[in-house]
């Protein structure tokens, strides 16, 4: 369980959104590995936000403290095979009593590779099909439950006000340069086959015409949803958005939509409108 949260952990390192990373500092200093010290290193030297890197340094210090010199996991494989062998070198091993043991004589098929087990594979297009037919088939309330359960899961840990609505979820998403960013989770449309989707939704600032092709530009280089456009009261807006399948999201697809769009939406705002509107 250890090496999958340092796993996930060191990829979420390299996130263009800064609290994914931020996250998994934390994580990672929780868990005391000390093999994420090289990786937290980079980070610390060469992250764009002075949060992240002031957090990375002192993860790194705290893994150092809690590793000792003895500790194997700090040697280099030169290292760990110097110490083996010197020891392996000085050791007497007693003799036994009595005669030795015969050896086993071998024969061809003690130096055949046993046949691999047989490994039952799973069908991730059945079990999508069961999922999606188990969304389809859950009540309101369960629906909603289910709802609240997997964006509490994305969400933990992240300190992002939740508040329930008619559509979904309203969230308040505090961001590393002080600003926060309102984002709306949603679950009134469909796809073409009739099965729900979550809509991560965020406005962010006036649209003018003279925008619109770097709001196109901007389009192509992003990893988690869209920029789009909105009536609004005040007129047409910019919208950051990314739409996911509910029946197969998952906790992690769901935080990273969730903190890239107020990430990317806020960054638009900031441009066009420099007042944190929120």
């Amino acid at each position: 369980m250890s090496d999958d949260v340092l796993a996930r952990s060191l990829v979420d390192l390299r996130s263009t959104v800064g609290l994914i990373r931020l996250r998994a500092i934390g994580e990672l200093s929780r868990l005391g590995d000390p093999r994420a010290i090289d990786a937290l290193s980079q980070v610390a030297v060469g992250d764009v936000e002075d949060r992240v890197r002031s957090d990375a340094a002192k993860a790194i210090d705290a893994l150092k403290r809690r590793t000792r010199p003895s500790d194997d996991i700090g040697e280099t494989t030169e290292q760990w095979t110097g110490r083996v062998l010197k020891k392996a070198s000085t050791e007497r091993v007693p003799p036994q009593a009595g005669s030795s043991a015969k050896t086993k004589k071998l024969v061809k098929k003690d130096l055949e590779a046993p046949a691999p087990p047989t490994v039952t594979v799973r069908s991730s297009a059945a079990e999508n099909a069961r999922a999606l037919e188990a969304t389809r088939a859950r009540p309101p309330a369960e629906a909603a439950r289910a709802r609240k359960e997997l964006l509490d899961e994305a969400l933990a840990g992240l300190g992002i006000q939740i508040e329930a609505k008619r559509y979904g979820f309203k969230l308040i998403v505090p961001l590393l340069n002080g600003r926060k960013q309102f984002v709306r989770v949603g679950y009134e449309q469909s796809d073409f086959e009739s099965d729900k989707v979550i809509v991560v939704f965020s406005p962010c600032g006036r649209a003018k015409q003279e925008h619109y092709r770097w709001a196109l530009e901007l389009n192509h280089g992003l990893s988690y949803g869209k920029l789009g456009l909105v009536a609004g009261p005040q007129g047409d807006e910019f919208v950051m958005s990314a739409t996911l399948l509910e029946a197969t999201a998952d906790p992690a697809e769901v935080r990273k939509a969730i903190l890239s769009v107020a990430e990317k939406a806020d960054k638009v705002e900031a441009k066009f409108s420099p007042e944190d509107r929120l």
